[in-house]
């Protein structure tokens, strides 16, 4: 090829570039980046920011007219597209509330490109009065448009406490979707996990690369996170420095036992109850893994009742409630915090009116400062159990009939949070 016939050619290719640069792949909950955004970035002070230590401009889109935005449950503006300045290292989580139609949330996490221009579009379809009348478990509302808030009051200013350590480490799984025909999912368990992930940098101080998180974890990602009954040096392990490390541990969806040995069983979202001792993972192997972490304490948060019950119907087919039994007796780490939802043989209920689980939702209530009896801005584990002890079996009678009791195993005088605001 000659010199001038090169020229043209790469000429004409310059002449796409700009075509290239402008295009940004949109799909419903996809993240795009478009890092030629310097221009955008002239007007960043213009911008409602979602985080004073904003660095990042995102840009959302809603294929309805009149949407009304919010950032970690605070709304920034109502319109089909809005610009908010977020931080590059944080999380985020983003609804879109449109007039007349369903809401929708997505969660954003890191990393993201600094300095740069984020699109997130949502994709709206589902009419709020199609969506009452398709859904049986509203038939008692009084009006056809009466859904369920888009926040629950724990979604929102949520409270600073003090910094944990550097080298403190948190686990977070919430489990909501389940593979296995038959098995209800766990309604609002993403929901739940992402809260948490919320209490735990804002109220803890965790720092956000000190959590490990997960969303329907399947098997594998347990015998990733917590080792194996081979081998316990799992992710967590890895995690933890030797006698420093503070660690906690919250996990939401189903429990079950093993038919066969009635042991209790976590149940990953690609496990089948049936067979829980093939591909469930095993609650006294979790317990006997974390005994070999030389963490200095571990705090564990355990929302899943282990009876094989749930608040929609049993996990097996065709097998009467009658004939499932659950070991009630585990050992756990001698210097361990342990809190449940529920005493082993009862079931774990849902709210839905504030779109979380129940005793979720008043463990963070608690955090809040509800569980704070002598206004010290100190929760310690006594004030936490005595709160969970008097709300959630109440409330577990009140909205379902049944009989829910939080189990708090731990020194009384521990200190869970100090709120510092």
């Amino acid at each position: 090829m000659s010199k001038g016939l090169y020229l043209n050619a790469v000429n004409r290719g310059f002449a796409y570039l700009p075509f290239l640069l402008a295009f940004i792949f949109l799909v419903n909950g996809c993240v795009t980046v478009n890092s030629a955004a310097r221009a955008d970035m002239d007007s960043f002070e213009y911008y409602p920011k979602a985080s004073e230590d904003a660095d990042t401009v995102l840009n959302l889109h809603s294929n309805i007219e009149k949407t009304t935005f919010y950032v970690d449950s605070k709304k920034i503006a109502t319109g089909r597209r809005i610009k908010v300045l977020i931080n590059s290292k944080k999380s985020y989580t983003i609804v879109a509330s449109p007039e007349g139609y369903i809401s929708k949330e997505e969660f954003m996490q890191p990393p993201y490109m600094p300095n740069s221009l984020l699109s997130f579009t949502f994709l709206i379809g589902e009419k709020l009065k199609d969506a009452v009348a398709n859904k049986e478990d509203e038939k008692d509302n009084k009006s056809k448009n009466q859904t369920l808030p888009v926040h629950a009051d724990i979604d929102m200013q949520i409270p600073l406490g003090e910094k944990y350590g550097e080298h403190d480490v948190a686990v977070i799984i919430g489990n909501k979707n389940y593979s296995a025909a038959g098995i209800y999912d766990v309604e609002f368990a993403d929901r739940d996990a992402r809260i948490m992930k919320e209490y735990l940098t804002k109220t803890f101080g965790f720092r956000l690369e000190n959590i490990i998180y997960a969303e329907n974890a399947t098997v594998g990602k347990f015998n990733e996170i917590f080792g194996s009954e081979r081998d316990f040096r799992g992710k967590l392990y890895s995690f933890v420095k030797k006698n420093i490390s503070e660690v906690f541990i919250y996990y939401v969806g189903h429990g079950a036992p093993d038919l066969q040995s009635q042991d209790a069983y976590f149940v990953p979202v690609d496990a089948n109850p049936q067979y829980l001792s093939s591909n469930g993972y095993k609650l006294q192997t979790f317990y006997e893994n974390l005994s070999k972490i030389p963490a200095k304490k571990i705090t564990i948060v355990i929302d899943a009742c282990f009876s094989g019950n749930s608040d929609k119907g049993m996990l097996f087919k065709n097998i009467s409630p009658g004939m499932v039994k659950v070991k009630k007796e585990y050992s756990g780490p001698k210097n361990a915090v342990l809190i449940t939802s529920a005493a082993m043989e009862q079931v774990s209920a849902w709210y839905p009116e504030k779109k979380h689980s129940l005793f979720t939702y008043y463990f963070l209530k608690g955090l809040r400062g509800e569980a704070d009896v002598n206004k010290d801005n100190i929760i310690t584990i006594g004030e936490m159990k005595n709160y969970l002890q008097e709300h959630v079996p109440y409330m577990a009678r009140r909205l379902n009939g049944i009989e829910q009791y939080p189990v708090v195993d731990g020194n009384e005088k521990e200190i869970i949070v100090r709120i510092v605001k």
